[in-house]
């Protein structure tokens, strides 16, 4: 009889699986990183370590009440404005940049934390504060002449405001931090080192990685010039002026016999239409219509083969929403499996794999709605069929069946019969879809496991990759995927307080931490209420996102997410290994400069930003720790030093892709990204020593780059020897968890997964408040994400 996994068995294969880093650090700078001066060997009694964790805790949400809340709250902004409608028009007008692109992106709440947004979006915050004060607002929609919408783009480059502090009262931030070190026993002149770090993080131009993604930039710049190949988009301005023409603005009344007063907060301080014809209006976001809303869309698609011919099915329903709603929010897709039926099976993934018969799909820990059951042999079933008793008769039936219409067609050859069946699984994918308001669609697919290979499907061939196991496509399957959408820039303060809210909500583990390492009796008692109290998703996505920023900003240049941006982590893991990947799924921006009056597309600083964003993809991965790593730039290192050339193709040069020696998966690819108006620039051959051939692929017209391979992924990859070694010792949690005599054991793996204060590798000889001390400053101090983390150095992509 199949049983379908109970919800508490599904949050605890989730804390398991979740490799939880929620310091990562991007890369080591000029300034050093303060490391803790060794220790004495600890003498404080179980009740001093338990009340100096409290004390440490206590100053976390203290510090949490002091941060800027105005930046990222549309209801404290509010309060702070007083319902004065010429505070509020002042603010959205004179602190709120232009950004120019399609559609709502960013909603009111998105436009207050990226300090900047087009027409429509900024007419929407306005309209929230108002109405917030008591005013009746409308927002209105009408048609730009070409020289209005001129002098409207024009205000891209209008100079901006420097982003404020984390805190109002930094004095009192400060005093919190040393107050919370000094009690936590951190030496004090550790504590002066990381207080200056923290609060005085050093630029992103001085850091390794700023400039070894200028090395690579200027690398990738020579190939393309020594190939003729240039890079511009002379419609550049036109493009902009026609997509501004579709304007936005408010209208807003204290009472129904007052008459409207309409404000254009997007013209700034340029003087904007006094007449303009509304086509429409709207009360609200809400009442917004759809067809001017840009719109996200996630699908998974079942393929597999019936007879001769394969049919791709979707699992479900799509999920769709607008990233407006769903920006800064986790959403963790995982394909389970119904072998897992105990908590003993966490502990051996292999044997509850091989009881399995059927696999469904999760979404933040629940059954999607109106899924279907599937297993390999690509039958789709409804849950209640897959989880009778029944439900192994499906499977048998399906293979008997396959078999008696094989054997029944004349045109099937002995070979033919011995490799495949009438059913069979081939394929399962992810496709992401980026809608934008008068633009096409754009898809990204993910291949989930793809079980015959490109070679085989193109010649009708269905012999399986592993025709003797299964297990390597079990193992591929159930995967998880943790992605976040991001519409624009975060906010200091706004990034703090999620890693100080992360931190609170994981106090039951840093408590079992403290109880395990003085075994204390009890200190196992993980509760199902304990664990409902966390945040149990992954957390690195905002850390990441503030990070590419950091490198795309750090010039003067007009740089600006036009479309949600998304990356997803993904992990799975077998008997002895756990695998890992980033993958930059759409990093699509805009950049611009004022070339002699007339504004044009930076082409070079827009490759430097991909350039960058491609490094970004290693934030959460520690090579250090790693057996195996993979990314763009391990590619070219190796093609460097085996002396293989290095190849530019334009959309000119299809015919080329034949005559080089890669698979055909990695042509097919190649074939793709060519066909879409891409350059790539890539070794001529597979180099010896990675497992998934990648190159650079770069949009000719505007220079949009980023590092890709041959699954079409943007992505890192990283392997650890084992389970709990990769989630301990990658993470730097070791250090909180393992120190009972059982060594590194299953609830250990849940500290680190959940807790995730790593990332200062030198601290094993403070206590655990300590560490939490040295986090939370970390977690304050932007500037140190870009200090402590090996994966975005190494290695540089020059020979």
């Amino acid at each position: 009889m199949q049983r379908r996994i109970n919800p508490f068995l599904q949050t605890m294969l989730s804390l398991v699986l979740l490799f939880a880093t929620s310091l990562p650090l991007a890369a080591q700078s000029t300034t050093a990183t303060p490391q803790p001066t060794p220790a004495a060997t600890p003498t404080l009694t179980y009740a001093q370590a338990k009340q100096q964790l409290a004390d440490v805790m206590t100053k976390a949400e203290q510090l949490r009440k002091l941060l800027d809340r105005n930046q990222f709250d549309l209801d404290e902004l509010s309060f702070a404005l007083a319902g004065d409608a010429a505070k509020i028009i002042d603010f959205v007008t004179n602190e709120i940049a232009f950004e120019q692109y399609p559609g709502l992106l960013r909603g009111g709440q998105g436009t207050l934390m990226s300090r900047a947004g087009n027409a429509l979006d900024q007419a929407v915050l306005l309209q929230q504060l108002l109405t917030d004060a008591g005013y009746e607002v409308k927002i209105l929609h009408g048609t730009l002449s070409d020289s209005e919408a001129t002098i409207l783009v024009n205000q891209l480059f209008q100079p901006r405001k420097f982003a404020p502090p984390i805190s109002q009262q930094m004095d009192k931030v400060k005093a919190l931090l040393n107050d919370a070190a000094t009690k936590a026993g951190v030496a004090k002149s550790d504590i002066t080192n990381l207080l200056t770090l923290a609060l005085n993080p050093p630029p992103v131009t001085s850091t390794m990685a700023y400039s070894a993604t200028l090395d690579d930039s200027a690398y990738l710049q020579t190939l393309l010039s020594k190939a003729d190949v240039t890079l511009n988009d002379t419609e550049a301005e036109a493009k902009l002026i026609q997509e501004a023409k579709d304007y936005f603005w408010v209208a807003y009344r204290l009472g129904p016999n007052q008459a409207w007063k309409p404000v254009q907060p997007a013209f700034g301080k340029a003087t904007a239409p006094a007449k303009l014809t509304a086509t429409e209006s709207f009360a609200d976001e809400s009442k917004i219509p759809d067809a001017l809303k840009q719109e996200f869309q996630m699908q998974v698609l079942i393929e597999h083969k019936v007879g001769d011919e394969i049919e791709t099915r979707p699992l479900f329903a799509p999920l769709t929403g607008t990233p407006a709603d769903m920006a800064g929010r986790r959403h963790t897709f995982a394909i389970f499996a119904d072998g897992f039926t105990s908590l003993a099976d966490l502990a051996d993934p292999v044997s509850a794999l091989k009881k399995t018969s059927f696999f469904y799909p999760n979404l933040d820990g629940k059954l999607v709605a109106d899924s279907m059951f599937f297993d390999l042999l690509g039958n789709l079933v409804p849950p209640d069929a897959a989880t009778s008793p029944l439900a192994p008769l499906i499977t048998g039936v399906s293979k008997s069946l396959g078999g008696a219409l094989d054997a029944l067609d004349s045109t099937t050859t002995p070979d033919e019969l011995q490799d495949s069946s009438h059913f069979l699984l081939t394929g399962v994918y992810i496709e992401y879809t980026f809608t934008a308001p008068g633009q096409a669609p754009r898809v990204f697919r993910r291949t989930l496991v793809d079980r015959i290979g490109a070679e085989n499907r193109a010649k009708k061939q269905w012999t399986l990759l592993h025709p003797d196991d299964p297990l390597p496509d079990m193992i591929a399957l159930t995967a998880q995927h943790t992605f976040m959408l991001a519409t624009g820039a975060l906010p200091a303060a706004y990034l703090a307080d999620l890693q100080l809210e992360h931190l609170l909500k994981s106090r039951p583990l840093f408590d079992f931490a403290l109880g395990s390492q003085y075994q204390q009796p009890g200190f196992a008692d993980l509760t199902k209420a304990k664990l409902d109290t966390l945040d149990l998703s992954w957390p690195g996505h905002p850390v990441i996102y503030a990070v590419a920023d950091a490198g795309a900003t750090a010039t003067n240049l007009i740089n600006y997410r036009p479309s949600a941006s998304l990356v997803v982590y993904t992990q799975s893991q077998d008997a002895e290994r756990m695998h890992l990947w980033m993958d930059v799924v759409n990093n699509e921006r805009r950049t611009y400069k004022l070339d002699g009056g007339k504004l044009a597309v930076d082409v070079n600083a827009l490759l430097k930003t991909g350039v960058w964003e491609t490094r970004t993809e290693d934030i959460a991965l520690d090579p250090k720790q790693a057996d195996n790593t993979e990314n763009v730039f391990t590619v070219f290192a190796l093609a460097n030093q085996q002396k293989i050339p290095i190849r530019v193709l334009t959309p000119a040069d299809t015919a080329g892709i034949d005559k080089l020696a890669l698979s055909l998966n990695a042509k097919t690819q190649l074939q793709t990204d060519l066909a879409a108006g891409n350059v790539v620039v890539l070794p001529e051959k597979m180099p010896t020593g990675i497992k998934k051939f990648g190159w650079w692929r770069i949009d000719q017209k505007t220079g949009q780059t980023l590092g890709v391979n041959e699954d079409g992924l943007g992505a890192a990859a990283i392997e650890y020897a084992a389970l709990l070694r990769s989630v301990a010792f990658a993470g730097g949690c070791a250090l909180i968890a393992g120190h009972d005599k059982n060594g590194l054991t299953v609830q250990d793996a849940i500290v680190c997964a959940s807790v995730g204060v790593g990332g200062y590798g030198a601290m094993a000889t403070l206590g655990v408040a300590g560490k939490i001390t040295m986090a939370v400053a970390a977690m304050i101090g932007t500037g140190a994400w870009l200090n402590n983390s090996d994966g975005l150095q190494h290695p540089i992509i020059k020979p």
